[in-house]
């Protein structure tokens, strides 16, 4: 028995931890489908390895982890345990029993154990290796893979076919030796490259070596020379020092007197500026109350001219009045004339009344005798003709009604009439009038928009003459602030050129040598300059990099030291003083390890990397500056140098040394250190020359735009100013005639008014006439109707009475006649009476007018007097006002010449500036010369001091404590060229070469001793390799001869009959050949095994398993439904199969079939009761049995 148990929680379907006991002999596992019987061979694969998460049946290895149900929650973890029996030593490991646990966590991570102790995948793989029980093994045959032994490519079963022949161990350690002398050969070619490099190394280092040797020595020598020179040059230097810093005390006395007498001035200059503002301000105040008066001169006019307009319209109404009181008194003396007229024809047709009444009388006198015979007779008669003679002069009364009517409304139509064209002419104007008056009122709105517009163009040009007057003014007093600070700024860079040019605060020996080559005196040689001329630096970082190159900063840079040696001689041969030079062919750039100064705090950088130049000064700048630091103040060099050792020297950006060794240098600085600064200061006074000459440029162009915005302006407001005086003058003359208008369209309509009353009245007179005459006709109809009707019974009567009645008739018709006559006289006088009452009335109507036309004169009257009083109070304000602005521009011409005075004093304090700041030129010409031999001096102090440090790593005052008595300086520093030259003969010196030498060539031979071994070592791990493949190729071969005949055997045993054949498909290559199967089941002939059904297949393929279990027994074997394709009595032959082999192997068996469960001691019922989650039931089938 070698598996014991295993234990499972949270592995797929098993939530809750579960053991499954496992004895000898044959473990069946049983329950329905989806049950999770095939989850117990999944979790029994997984923990021996299995990587594949497709042959365990999921998409990702999450998936293993129980996932939770609707009544459970997931869990985070899966874990699962093997117990397996190592009594027989079967498994590589000290140990009786083995347990092998795997636990992954949702998270994604693993954790694997060999008897709870963490390991390896590994580990694991090599464990179960050769066993059968390997991820490559056949002790697991999972669900549905039976087939897959037989369907896979003859190449790839090979794996199943090795780890039964027991060689997959000595492949996986042969393929473990291959890598390794891969690895081998790949470092001894690595090892003998490096050693080829380093031995053509060896032999040119040994002649470095021993000329570093020489060279330490001549170096010693001159080491001591130089550092008593050294002493004696600085001694003569400080007393340098001192004479040139008592000078500079008198030249800094004498300046500080200048610069105060140029502060006073220029406090005197503010002063006047201050003064010409204030006038300046004063002018414009003049200016704005020119303008207001100006505008209320302009005011004044306006309504001064609106007066007289106002008079003038005035006397034309009263001349108009006058003339409308003499029509009507001529229409009044037309309508006396009328009335005496009218009164003529009433005594008239009085007269004639009188006289017809008279006569009727007589006729009725006649009539009565000439009827008094025939009187009874002619009664009835009488009675007849009274009867038509009424209604006859009915008839005739209403016919003279109806003419006189006639007359009436003829005289009505031809008054309505005249009143109609009257109306019509007033109507048209009223119209005319009403036209003019809104083409007054649109033009006096828009002259008005125009005055108003034309206003505030104005205002707005005087607020933008007055802001630009400002703005002028400002622009010119900067200007010439700007001009007087060009002068300032001029003087000192032309200063500081002249300085450069004489190259002031160099050494004699560096002046002549520059100014003689650019003379041309020496030839056949380059010389590029003084290095400070060669290099750029920031601005921040100059003090710093000035103050770490000292005096190097004059030496001279030539191409090779023959050109030095010629500019030598040329000092020498013409007594010019001394000069250093560095030959770009001969200085090296020094590589100095500081990187122990990087992570200190204020680190800057080394002084070589702050400086820019042409790659061709690049060694020199690191030769001189490398070894120096730059930090950003003193409390951090301090730190640094402390925390270095003080292996280096340190500059500060304020120019403070710390030395190598310690000793610190530092103090003010004056303005100007060297030429680097002087340098730097004359390109940012370019700089600013440049700015101030642009700003002053702008200014000049600014001050010409607004000089002509100005005049512009000043144009543009007395055009305006002209327009708005005309633009006034039209609309006092456009409001003048609108008042006119509206008084005469005022009295139009009222006239209008009364004749459309008058023509209603007509109109309704007439209409009543019309009427009447209507009834008139209908009555006269009717009359003449009964006098016809009379005058047949009169005819009838007549007859009888002719006689009677023609004596009477002649009197009765003149009778008739008369009465006629005498009603129409009547009516006549009715209609002449109505007209003498007319006449009466428009008489009235006409005083009434005149009356009204007086009073309306006498108010103009009044209105004209008070118009001509306001005329004379403008009059007096006009003269006023124009007093006051002549006052005003009188004022404004005495503070413009003032301003002129003011401006003459500040030009004549400005040149007396100028000649002062001549003066204080001159003397800083003399202070910076001093202060820059000073400066010098103090730098080739420095110099020395820091060459001391440099070099030997000496103080000055370590250095001074040496005995120099009978020291000869002529003798030491003829001694130290020699020393010099011979160090030169010597040419490059590497002083690491010594060290180099030894280092080499100790690592030559531990290279040569480590080729040695890597040759041994790949020589055994080929004779390894050779071995593996022997003892694989003898052990495959032996064993697959073994499991062909077992499979030929078992093949027919289980199908009762019919062969079965393995070969291999490259004999020639036993281990890497493919593995071909031949099966030819009973009473069938020898076919591909494409060809068999299923359950052929499967059994097949059960036969080869049984085979190599045969063979190579393992351990355990799980058997995952692998008899699901066969037949009930196949299933019986597998299940006596497996009761043989029981007795070698440990099976354990998912099944469904019911004869393979009745072959199983033990029997695992898994049931899934609670839904997702599987549970276990236990049968020991012997023990049921017994």
């Amino acid at each position: 028995m070698i598996l014991k148990n295993i234990e499972m929680q949270g592995f797929k379907s098993f939530a809750d931890k579960i053991y499954l006991d496992f004895n000898s002999g044959i473990t069946a596992i049983v329950g329905p489908n989806g049950s999770g019987k095939s989850n117990i061979s999944d979790a029994i694969r997984w923990v021996m390895g299995e990587q594949s998460i497709k042959s365990l049946r999921g998409s990702k290895m999450e998936d293993v982890i129980f996932s939770g149900t609707e009544k459970r929650k997931a869990l985070g973890f899966a874990e699962v345990t093997l117990t397996l029996d190592n009594s027989s030593g079967i498994f590589d490991i000290d140990f009786p029993e083995l347990q092998v646990t795997r636990r992954i966590y949702r998270s994604g991570e693993s954790e694997y154990y060999i008897n709870k102790t963490t390991c390896r995948l590994k580990d694991i793989h090599e464990l179960f290796m050769d066993t059968g029980l390997g991820r490559d093994g056949y002790s697991i045959i999972g669900q549905g893979q039976i087939d897959n032994i037989l369907s896979t490519k003859s190449e790839d079963r090979r794996q199943i076919f090795e780890e039964a022949s027991g060689i997959s161990k000595y492949k996986y350690r042969k393929n473990e030796a291959e890598k390794k002398l891969s690895q081998t050969t790949e470092n001894l070619t690595r090892v003998k490259d490096i050693l080829s490099e380093l031995e053509s190394q060896l032999e040119p280092l040994k002649k470095q070596s021993e000329k570093a040797k020489k060279y330490l020595v001549l170096h010693e020598e001159m080491k001591e020379l130089e550092i008593n020179v050294s002493v004696i040059n600085i001694d003569k230097k400080r007393e340098i020092l001192e004479k040139l810093k008592e000078d500079i005390e008198i030249y800094e006395n004498q300046i500080n007197d200048i610069q105060t007498q140029i502060t006073e001035n220029d406090e005197k200059i503010s002063l006047m500026f201050k003064e010409s503002e204030e006038i300046d301000l004063k002018c414009e105040n003049c200016r704005t109350e020119d303008r207001s008066i100006t505008e209320l001169i302009h005011e004044h006019t306006n309504n001064l001219n609106l007066s007289e307009s106002d008079i003038k319209h005035s006397e034309d109404t009263i001349s108009r009045f006058i003339s409308e009181i003499d029509d009507y008194t001529k229409r009044m003396a037309e309508l006396d004339i009328e009335a005496n007229n009218l009164k003529d024809s009433l005594l008239s047709l009085t007269s004639q009344n009188d006289a017809f009444e008279k006569s009727s009388l007589e006729l009725q006198d006649s009539a009565n005798r000439a009827g008094i015979d025939v009187t009874e007779k002619s009664k009835e008669i009488e009675t007849l003709r009274s009867e038509i003679l009424k209604n006859t002069t009915n008839v005739q009364n209403i016919e003279n009604s109806i003419e006189n009517q006639k007359i009436l409304i003829d005289n009505f139509s031809s008054r309505s009439d005249i009143i109609k064209q009257e109306l019509s002419q007033k109507e048209s104007d009223i119209n005319n009038i009403t036209n003019q008056l809104n083409k007054l009122a649109k033009d006096t709105v828009e002259k008005e928009n125009n005055i108003n517009d034309l206003k505030n163009k104005i205002n707005q040009l005087e607020e933008k003459y007055g802001s630009k007057n400002v703005e002028l003014q400002k622009e010119v007093s900067s200007k010439n602030k700007n001009n007087i600070k060009l002068g300032q700024i001029t003087s000192k860079q032309k200063m500081l050129i002249d300085m450069e040019r004489d190259l002031e605060g160099y050494s004699r020996g560096v002046k002549n040598i520059i100014k003689s080559y650019q003379q041309k005196k020496l030839s056949g040689i380059t010389i590029h300059g003084p290095l400070s001329q060669l290099i750029k630096v920031d601005k921040k970082y100059i003090t710093a990099v000035e103050t770490a190159l000292g005096n190097t900063a004059q030496n001279i840079v030539t191409d090779t030291p023959e050109d030095a040696k010629t500019a030598i001689k040329y000092l020498k041969q013409n007594n010019l003083g001394r000069a250093t030079f560095l030959p770009i062919s001969t200085i090296k750039a020094k590589n100095i390890n500081n990187s122990s100064a990087q992570s200190y705090d204020g680190y800057i950088g080394t002084a070589d990397s702050l400086c820019s130049c042409s790659d061709i000064y690049k060694p020199i700048i690191s030769s001189v500056l490398s070894s120096t630091v730059v930090v950003d103040t003193i409390d951090n060099a301090v730190k640094m140098g402390k925390g270095c050792s003080h292996r280096f020297r340190i500059v500060t950006l304020g120019g403070d040394i710390i030395q190598a060794g310690g000793a610190m240098t530092g103090g003010s600085i004056a303005k100007s250190i060297g030429s680097l600064s002087r340098a730097n200061e004359i390109e940012n006074l370019a700089a600013e020359i440049l700015k101030v000459e642009k700003i002053i440029e702008t200014s000049s162009s600014k001050i010409k735009t607004l000089s002509v915005e100005t005049n512009d302006l000043m144009d543009d407001i007395k055009n305006n100013n002209e327009k708005l005086m005309a633009y006034n003058e039209t609309l006092i003359k456009l409001v003048s005639d609108k008042h006119h208008l509206n008084d005469v369209l005022n009295t139009m309509s009222s006239d209008k008014s009364k004749l459309s009353e008058e023509l209603s009245d007509l109109t309704n007179k007439i209409n009543n006439i019309s009427n009447e005459i209507s009834e008139n006709k209908t009555k006269i109809l009717s009359i003449n109707k009964i006098v016809d009707e009379l005058k047949i019974k009169a005819d009838k009567e007549e007859k009888t009475f002719a006689e009677l009645s023609g004596k009477n008739e002649k009197l009765t018709h003149t009778m008739l006649d008369l009465s006629i006559k005498k009603n129409t006289i009547l009516k006549d006088i009715e209609q002449t009476n109505e007209k003498i009452q007319r006449v009466i009335s428009e008489k009235e109507q006409i005083l009434s007018s005149i009356s009204n036309r007086q009073s309306e004169i006498e108010k103009l009257k009044n209105t004209i007097e008070d118009l001509r009083k306001n005329k004379l109070d403008f009059e007096k304000n006009i003269e006023k006002n124009k007093k006051l602005l002549l006052d005003t521009r009188t004022s404004l011409e005495s503070y413009i010449k003032k301003r002129q005075e003011i401006d003459e004093k500040i030009k004549s304090q400005q040149a007396s500036v100028n000649n002062i700041r001549e003066t204080l030129f001159n003397l800083s010409g003399r202070l910076a010369k001093a202060q820059t031999k000073y400066e010098n001096s103090e730098t080739e102090l420095e110099s020395i001091i820091n060459h001391l440090w440099e070099e030997y790593e000496l103080t000055y005052s370590d250095a001074s404590n040496r005995d120099l008595t009978g020291f000869d300086l002529n003798s030491s520093i003829k001694r130290i060229t020699e020393l010099k030259k011979e160090i030169k003969s010597l040419g490059n010196i590497n002083i690491d070469s010594i060290e180099e030498y030894k280092t080499v060539s100790e690592r030559v031979d531990f290279l040569t001793e480590q080729t040695n071994d890597l040759e041994k070592s790949k020589k055994e791990l080929v004779r390894i390799i050779d071995e593996m493949l022997l003892i694989m190729k003898e052990r495959f071969s032996e064993q697959f001869k073994i499991i062909n005949e077992n499979f030929s055997r078992v093949f027919s045993e289980l199908f009762g009959g019919g062969q079965a054949n393995l070969s291999l498909s490259d004999p020639d290559n036993v281990l890497e050949s493919g593995i071909e199967i031949e099966a030819q089941p009973p009473g069938k002939k020898l076919q591909n095994l494409t060809l068999l059904s299923g359950g052929e297949r499967a059994f097949t393929a059960i036969a080869l398993l049984f085979s190599i279990l045969n063979v190579r027994p393992t351990p355990f074997c799980i058997l995952d439904e692998i008899e699901a394709a066969l037949d009930d009595v196949n299933v019986y032959r597998f299940a006596e199969y497996l009761k043989q082999y029981s007795q070698n192997t440990q099976f354990i068996v998912v099944t469904h079939r019911r004869g393979t469960m009745e072959s199983a001691n033990i029997l695992y019922g898994v049931t899934m009761q609670e839904k997702g989650v599987s549970k276990l039931l236990t049968l020991n089938i012997d023990e049921v049995s017994k």
